[in-house]
């Protein structure tokens, strides 16, 4: 084989954890010498003990930890019991129920994998899951099934009811109702008479979406809406069906506003300012004023967007009277660079310039 594997325990202890042992074989005999370090030095190593692996896999299962259990939600990661000298797990997730079947390998040494990786797991169902071990280039078999019951419901959106089976342009976005703690959401738009079929996900929390990025949307057609969310990695079912109309001769209402105050020069416009600080700004986000309101549960739309013009952030909130302060980019997310923030309220719209380093 031309193995030769060395490896120093690192403390005091007289023993060594065999899956440290990297490239061991099923089927192969290994010649095992050790010797002590005392007093700083290096001693000779002892008489040569050969130790024979089975050439059958050793078994695997979810660890204990995980088996017979209930998972509140699908963040962090499933173990299962190692296997010495593992190359690779194989995971299996069945519902005969569902007519649901998912494998996944790991695709490294690791004893564990992703939650968030197993797709399609839905909340309140029970799932049976085995684990395989690869081991010398052969997987073995898979070991004893243990249940795993995912936990709980997520609520159903929709479209907000505003834009609920209504005429609508395409400026603006889409928005749909809020579930508490979203992680995402995804939009569903269709029109069987036409054949058409449109599926996307935001990619974030904010409960609306760009209408220019649902593409292949007609001037004069209805379409029907579907929205759902995903909550501690698992999306829930799709919400009730709004039909939406799409006229691109209709004003948006920012537009409009616009419009209706440049008509209306008399009327006295609040001088906004946008106030993002600190900034520059670290991996602790930036915090977000505007000042110069002056009336409780004003809406104002925030968007971040990277020099390439690329809308990174985006999100709308109801103000308060004295400027309220929402956080940006609080998880660090957003990669070092310049950035441009764009705050619209009552229809007029402000911009800063942002620098995370």
């Amino acid at each position: 084989m031309g193995y030769l594997y060395t490896k120093q325990r690192g403390s005091g202890n007289a023993n060594i954890l065999r899956t440290a042992i990297v490239g061991l074989q099923q089927g192969q005999t290994y010649n095992v010498r050790v010797r002590v370090k005392v007093g700083g030095i290096w001693g000779n190593y002892s008489t040569v003990c050969a130790i024979t692996f089975s050439s059958n896999v050793q078994l695997t299962q979810v660890a204990a930890v995980h088996c017979g259990q209930t998972v509140s939600d699908l963040s962090g990661y499933f173990n299962c019991n190692p296997v010495a000298g593992a190359q690779d797990y194989e995971w299996q997730f069945t519902n005969a129920s569902l007519g649901y079947s998912f494998t996944k390998q790991r695709g490294n040494i690791a004893s564990n994998i992703l939650r968030a990786s197993i797709t399609g797991l839905v909340p309140g169902q029970t799932y049976n899951v085995m684990v395989r071990a690869k081991v010398g280039g052969v997987w073995g078999n898979y070991g004893n099934i243990c249940t795993i019951t995912i936990s709980g419901s997520i609520p159903e959106t929709q479209l907000i009811e505003s834009q609920c089976n209504q005429i609508i342009n395409l400026t603006g976005y889409f928005y749909c109702v809020t579930v508490s703690g979203a992680q995402d959401y995804e939009w569903e738009f269709a029109n069987s008479g036409l054949g058409y079929s449109f599926t996307r996900v935001s990619g974030s929390g904010s409960t609306y979406i760009t209408k220019y990025s649902i593409t292949g949307l007609q001037n004069g057609n209805t379409y029907s809406v579907r929205v759902r969310a995903k909550v501690g990695g698992l999306w829930g079912n799709f919400g009730s069906v709004c039909n939406i109309t799409i006229n691109t001769s209709m004003v948006s209402t920012y537009e409009e506003a616009n419009r209706w105050l440049e008509k209306n020069a008399e009327v006295l416009v609040p001088d906004f300012a946008i106030n993002a600080y600190p900034n520059p700004s670290g991996d602790l986000g930036f915090d977000v004023a505007i000042d110069g309101l002056t009336k409780s549960g004003t809406e104002v739309l925030l968007t971040v967007y990277d020099i390439y013009g690329k809308v990174v952030y985006s999100e709308m909130f109801k103000a308060l009277s004295n400027g309220t302060v929402v956080k940006i980019n609080a998880d660090g997310h957003l990669a070092k660079g310049i950035y441009f923030l764009n705050a619209v309220v009552d229809g007029k719209a402000m911009n800063q310039k942002l620098i995370i380093k």
